[in-house]
């Protein structure tokens, strides 16, 4: 599971946007709409991030309609010390891209 999960976050072309959704859920439980104003993305490209991470066990949607809340999912919880390496090898790699 762990080279799965480093794929989705690390090596894959999305891995930076998840990586913020996630430190992002991290903070608080939200709606699409709202990490899309937050983090400046369209709301497609969010709804698209979450369902990946939702497949991966990482995130769960309060409910089934437009609005729902998502937030993490308790078991990458009980794990966020190795999720959290992940998510700052990806949020580093991107920024030195950047520069």
């Amino acid at each position: 599971m762990y080279a799965r999960i480093r794929w989705l976050l690390v090596e894959s072309k999305g891995g930076y946007m998840r990586s913020k959704i996630l430190m992002l859920l991290k903070e608080r439980p939200t709606n699409i709409n709202q990490i899309s104003k937050e983090l400046g993305i369209d709301y497609k490209t969010v709804k698209y991030h979450l369902s990946l991470l939702e497949k991966n066990g990482l995130v769960k949607r309060l409910g089934m309609r437009y609005g729902d809340v998502y937030f993490i999912e308790d078991n990458a919880y009980k794990h966020w010390d190795e999720l959290y390496t992940l998510i700052k090898e990806s949020l580093s790699r991107n920024e030195t891209k950047i520069i």
